[in-house]
């Protein structure tokens, strides 16, 4: 096994007036990796490598007006490898090569109006060109290739309000986003599909500060997300399928029982549905918008502000998350399911400008099933 990787960031901040901040940053990364089975016997002799890399363009604009008014862009160009392979031994060779140029644009303003109310709003755009071309060159069989390219183009206006009453102890904040998905793929030269979507997001925030040192608050929201891009392709996965949704519902403690400590207590349930699956029957599409789940736990976060030199965090999440990908299926544990997440972070200020730190991160999951037999065809 032969890994290689390596990654690379710069990031440019400029102030022209009291008003106005840009902002330029670049990053990127590359990763590729090599398999070499190399024996006395040409014929098992067999090679795998694969390559992933990207680079990301985002520049930035804040300006802020008077009386607190603030307008914020901020866009992003990148390309993307996700996936280039090649497996080769003495009698075939397969290639699969995917690529991806992206480009995103967020626009917010931020609008007060009185003491007890705000408006905020914006837009996100976010545009996609995605191709993928595989190939296979078997001894004694002719070649076989085919090519997919998809183009998605997701518009999201939203708007919302921040409302205070009873002298800024109770905040509400309801929010109101409108998700357009579009989707124009081409599988072949002479074949293309094209598929639409608009789903409203309606969410609501809610804190109530009873006491200086003790604040409840609660959330709830609808969500709407793509389906990946690779399975829309008619060779390996389904040209109709929708997008995924859930409903989240959040309750929440905060407490401060001393000046730097911060103590938030949050319980969370997700509801889960239209998730894009495997099909199956044996007449069903590769993909389906069949299955539904739910992800239900809680979270507790102290977080230390700058106090003698010391600050830190710890956090601990306790999480179910649960999957049934038809509705005929019995519910199952999610195969990314993190049952324990334990994090702690510490850092110490030092003369002379050092500084020292911990990081300790502790995960149970994720859960696997053993293979106790096989067939090979």
């Amino acid at each position: 096994i032969s890994p290689s990787y390596w990654d690379y960031q710069a990031r440019l901040t400029y102030r022209p007036t009291a008003r106005d901040e840009l902002g330029l940053f670049v990053f990127g990364s590359d990763d590729q990796l090599g398999i070499y089975s190399h024996t006395d016997n040409p014929a098992v002799t067999q090679d795998f490598s694969s390559h992933t890399y990207y680079v990301r363009t985002v520049a930035s604009w804040l300006h802020r007006f008077a009386q607190g008014a603030t307008l914020s862009v901020i866009g992003s160009v990148g390309y993307d490898a996700p996936s280039q392979s090649r497996s080769q031994s003495p009698t075939s060779t397969i290639t699969s090569d995917a690529h991806l140029l992206s480009y995103t644009l967020r626009a917010t303003t931020r609008v007060p109006l009185t003491g007890w109310l705000r408006l905020d709003g914006g837009l996100d755009f976010e545009g996609n060109f995605y191709s993928l071309d595989q190939a296979r060159d078997t001894e004694g069989i002719a070649p076989a290739s085919r090519a997919f390219s998809l183009y998605t183009h997701h518009l999201g206006p939203w708007v919302s309000a921040e409302l205070s009453f009873l002298d800024h102890k109770l905040t509400i904040t309801p929010q109101l986003r409108l998700q357009l998905f579009t989707f124009l793929g081409y599988p072949g030269e002479s074949m293309q599909f094209s598929s639409a979507f608009v789903e409203p997001d309606p969410r609501i925030r809610l804190r109530y500060q009873v006491l200086p040192w003790l604040a409840l608050k609660a959330g709830f929201g609808l969500y709407h997300q793509a389906p990946q891009s690779q399975r829309l392709s008619p060779y390996t996965g389904n040209p109709e399928l929708g997008p995924e949704s859930a409903l989240h519902y959040v309750l929440g403690i905060e407490f401060l029982p001393m000046a730097k400590l911060h103590i938030n207590l949050d319980g969370f349930y997700k509801d889960l549905r239209d998730l894009v699956v495997r099909g199956k029957y044996a007449n069903d599409p590769l993909y389906v918008n069949d299955a539904t789940g739910v992800v239900y736990g809680g979270e507790l976060l102290v977080r230390l502000d700058l106090w003698k030199n010391l600050f830190g965090w710890v956090s601990y999440t306790l999480s179910r998350s649960e999957r049934q990908d038809h509705p005929d299926s019995e519910s199952r544990i999610f195969e990314y399911d993190q049952t324990h997440i334990l994090a702690l972070i510490a850092s110490y200020k030092l003369p002379l400008g050092f500084q020292v730190g911990l990081r300790f991160r502790y995960v149970t999951g994720n859960p696997t099933t053993p293979v106790l037999g096989a067939a090979y065809d």
